[in-house]
């Protein structure tokens, strides 16, 4: 809306205001609908992420982030895992400065509002480029930061970010197809940022809903007949995506190694496991309509985008907008469906990557907000047109919209339910359209926007407790792990995913810095997935549950060098191994202590994290590797199974006095030193997880790393005293930090000549 006393602001004014507006909107969102909502004192399936990575790694990355270390090496999960490869912490990732500047649940407080704020700039300045009125880029920006796909990512803070980042990414490519160069200064810094972030799943659905939008905006030029000028702007805007990307090298080479090893990785889940209804990656047509209409969960964008839909029928000012926006809503719902057009789609290079067809729900969210910015845009145009003269009423994008509305309360009370919103819209516009008074119509609109913001902001509603509000549910059995690192050595511990959470389990090794073997971890290697499924005799991915009873692979699980079992007071494998405790001499279980909760047996029988054996089996393959550790010949305390032939020294063969003696003497994250005294050449086997990047040096001399026991690592040694040093210098970092400082100069150059070039024009 035009108001009259907006002319004698100054121009700085209305940005000003804009800003304090959505700043205000995101902290009442923040406050009222996600904060004092919180009465779920317990980790609930929403909250699980938040719980079970972003704080714990959040807390582990920034606090060695902030002591001056890059933390490249988690040895506290897994058997050891990549940390800095581990995209979701966005340890470079410039807004992640508060957490630096706060402790990790407030951090996480402070980035959400802020990315609500850019979400809702983003938006309102996209739609006021794209010619939408004041009131229609409005209802774009608040629809779009309440919608409830952004909603549905508040207790995923990276993944929240990435999705607000993508009204300004399309925003820097409409001004930079117009042909400003600090816009596309701006979309190499975005691009850049979004993948630093580490959200890469939503980076690359922001690049899909760039590409269509940039296809429609040129589309008019090439009609025109202007093609070379709509491809000189298309290969800018490569440029300026692939300058980004080469930025963010740092990040992404680590985390493309990492995903390219993970359980993840592309071609490792079928199709039908994605639409199965365990994996709830679809939602069914009828299901998804009526979820629309009625604004539940997160498929909830408000009743605008309803009458957007119809209303942009017709419209020269927003048509290309219109088109867009549709075109956009039409294919994201057919691939959230996971129908056909889903099953297309994973065929591609890319498709079976992030696989649930419910992550296209951020691109309908975008196009719904954007439907809902042309509605009101609409009707500010018809707010001077005349009833008596019937042009309203003959309009058919008008009566559409009518028709619409009565189609989905028709929709609705079919399935038994009542659209509130939807009803008191439709009346709305009935008023409109028989009143004749141009202010009674702005009334309307001012009406409509309003009825959208409450149906949007108080359809959301966050039951679960957050960290910031109760940090201490972390703490609650710090004491019993404090203990237990005490006693465990260099050894690892096994927390049972049936204990309480988030006290136990969920990173309490990350957080505590104590080994534990198995945890949650999106990311895990594939090796270590096939290795605990082979171990628990489950089928369920080891990312998320590892569960240990009187079937499990006990003589397999002793080559993770785990030496305490923490299980659930009362539960299967606390009745198991506490009837194995009645023999220890057999079991090698032995209780060690026992609480309300949780019961503590250690292990007799476990390998120590790294020892000596005197000779190596070599196989062909993974695979057989793998069936011969569970097979009883083999002999876990006297030979190494490796996948390559050993290059071995020439030296003394026989036995010589005294036994092998190993001794951990340095144990740091990325350096672990090892003092061997071997009574014949062989082999020391560290229970560390292999993974690219590890160097080895015996005695000052870089020697091989060998896949041992097909999860871990061995190097030969010969007789006699040798001192051991592993050391991780991963080369995916080397080489993206090579990448991303060349690129920052080659633009530095770039940008200090075009400015002399400019300075020279002037």
């Amino acid at each position: 809306m035009n108001w009259p006393w907006k002319r004698s602001l100054p121009p700085i004014a209305a940005p000003l205001g804009v800003t304090a507006f959505f700043l205000l909107a995101a902290l009442a969102f923040w406050k009222f609908r996600i904060i004092d909502p919180a009465t779920l004192a317990r980790v609930s399936p929403q909250t699980g992420d938040l719980y079970a990575q972003s704080y714990p790694m959040s807390s582990y990355g920034f606090k060695l982030l902030g002591s001056g270390a890059i933390p490249f090496w988690n040895p506290y999960q897994l058997c050891g895992a990549p940390f800095l490869a581990e995209p979701l912490t966005g340890l470079f990732y410039p807004a992640n400065l508060v957490y630096l500047l706060f402790e990790t649940g407030a951090a996480a407080e402070v980035s959400l509002v802020m990315h609500l704020l850019l979400g809702g700039l983003g938006m309102w300045a996209l739609g006021r480029a794209l010619g939408f009125t004041s009131a229609g880029a409005l209802a774009s920006a608040t629809t779009f930061i309440w919608s409830g796909f952004v909603f549905s990512r508040i207790h995923q803070p990276t993944l929240l970010s990435g999705v607000c980042w993508l009204p300004a990414t399309l925003f820097l490519v409409e001004k930079s197809l117009r042909g400003s160069r600090s816009a596309s200064w701006g979309l190499v810094l975005a691009i850049a940022c979004q993948l630093l972030n580490g959200a890469t799943e939503v980076f690359l659905y922001n690049m899909y809903a760039a590409a269509l939008f940039t296809g429609f905006r040129l589309a008019p030029r090439i009609r025109a007949g202007a093609s070379r000028t709509a491809a000189r702007r298309a290969a800018l805007l490569l440029g300026c995506v692939v300058a980004g990307v080469l930025l963010s090298s740092p990040q992404l080479l680590p985390s493309l190694e990492l995903v390219g090893l993970s359980a993840r990785a592309p071609g490792s889940l079928p199709l039908h496991s994605v639409l199965s209804p365990t994996y709830k990656g679809a939602i069914a047509p009828f299901d998804f309509l009526t979820r629309s209409l009625v604004s539940v969960g997160d498929v909830a964008v408000g009743f605008l985008p309803l009458f957007g839909l119809a209303f942009g029928l017709g419209s020269r000012r927003v048509a290309n907008a219109w088109w867009f926006a549709l075109t956009a809503a039409v294919t994201a719902t057919l691939l959230i469906s996971g129908g056909w057009a889903f099953e297309m789609y994973y065929d591609t290079p890319l498709g079976d990557l992030f696989r649930r067809p419910k992550k296209f729900l951020q691109i309908y969210a975008l196009a719904q907000a954007l439907m809902a910015g042309i509605a009101l845009t609409r009707l500010e145009e018809w707010s001077s047109v005349r009833v008596r003269g019937g042009r309203l009423w003959s309009s058919v994008a008008w009566v559409a919209g009518l028709c619409l509305a009565g189609a989905g309360i028709a929709w609705l009370a079919f399935r038994g339910l009542v659209g509130g919103y939807l009803l008191g819209a439709t009346a709305l516009l009935v008023v409109f359209g028989l009143s004749g008074h141009a202010g009674l119509r702005r009334g309307v609109v001012v009406g409509l926007l309003l009825l959208q913001g409450a149906n949007l902001f108080l359809g959301a509603r966050n039951h679960s407790v957050r960290p910031a509000a109760q940090p201490q549910t972390f703490d609650r059995y710090a004491n019993l792990l404090g203990e237990l690192k005490q006693a465990v050595g260099h050894e690892r511990i096994y927390l049972s995913p049936a204990l309480p959470k988030p006290g136990l389990s969920l990173k309490q090794g990350v957080l505590q810095e104590v080994r534990v073997v198995v945890d949650y971890e999106p990311l895990c290697s594939r090796r270590a997935d096939a290795f605990f499924r082979r171990v628990s005799g489950s089928n369920r991915p080891v990312c998320t549950n590892v569960m240990l009873g009187a079937e499990s692979k006990w003589r397999m699980m002793d080559l993770t060098s785990t030496r305490y079992y923490l299980a659930l007071a009362g539960s299967e494998l606390d009745r198991f191994l506490e009837e194995a405790s009645q023999q220890p001499e057999r079991s090698g279980f032995e209780l060690a202590s026992r609480g309300q909760l949780v019961s503590v047996y250690e292990r007799s029988g476990y390998l120590p994290r790294a020892y000596y054996v005197p000779r190596a089996r070599v196989f062909g393959g993974p695979e057989q590797v793998l069936a011969e550790l569970a097979a009883p010949r083999f002999e876990s305390r006297g030979e190494v199974l490796l996948e390559a032939e050993p290059a071995l020294e020439s030296g003394p063969t026989r036995r010589s006095a005294g036994r092998a003696e190993v001794e951990i003497q340095v144990d740091e994250p990325e350096r672990v030193a090892v003092e061997v005294r071997a009574p014949r050449r062989g082999f020391l086997v560290l229970t560390d997880s292999f993974y690219p990047g590890w160097r080895a040096t015996a005695n000052g001399r870089e020697v091989p790393i060998y896949r041992a026991n097909y999860l871990f690592r061995a190097v030969p040694v010969p007789a006699g005293g040798t001192r051991i040093v592993f050391e991780f210098r991963p080369d995916s970092f080397r080489a993206g930090l090579r990448v991303g400082a060349a690129t920052a100069v080659v633009l530095l150059v770039v940008g200090i000549g075009s400015m002399r070039k400019r300075g020279r024009q002037t």
